[in-house]
């Protein structure tokens, strides 16, 4: 069994509210190759609050989903291996 990812990221104390993401484009991908994970996934997410946005690239439209934050972060839950490198 796989173990869960987690992200996290880190922000200055003094700053009470978080800044809103650079560009549309600049997200992680998590890449999940079996359809049915990939659906789970794009059902949690969604089921946590974060709304369905489109991708800048129409690739990651036909192959996953992009889905934002309320303060603009989007991630990319793609339907596909990751690519090597």
């Amino acid at each position: 069994m796989r173990e869960p990812l987690t992200v996290s990221s880190s922000r200055r104390s003094a700053v009470t509210e978080p800044g809103r993401a650079p560009t549309e484009d600049d997200l992680p991908v998590c890449y999940l190759p079996d359809e049915a994970e990939c659906r789970r996934a794009v059902e949690r997410i969604e089921g946590l609050g974060h709304r369905s946005a489109g991708a800048v690239n129409a690739y990651r439209d036909r192959h996953g989903k992009t889905c934002e934050d309320p303060d603009g972060y989007r991630v990319i839950l793609q339907n596909a291996a990751r690519p090597a490198r």
